[in-house]
């Protein structure tokens, strides 16, 4: 007969993944971009501004750009 040996395992912990930093200065897809704010990190991006230019965010308008 052949015995096996089982090797009990360390629980692993799960290390949480640092976020990828965005390159500074730059705005966030969907993030406020209110001038004089950076211009938007998405090359396809730009800056839309509303309601009398108060409420801006960076857009993507084209999906094949």
């Amino acid at each position: 007969l052949n015995k096996k040996s089982k090797k009990k395992k360390a629980p692993t912990k799960k290390v949480a993944q640092p976020r990828p930093l965005l390159p500074a200065p730059c705005v966030a897809t969907r993030d406020s971009c209110k001038p004089p704010a950076p211009a938007c990190c998405d090359p396809c991006a730009f800056c839309q501004c509303r309601f009398f230019r108060s409420v801006c965010s960076c857009r993507v308008l084209s999906p094949t750009c």
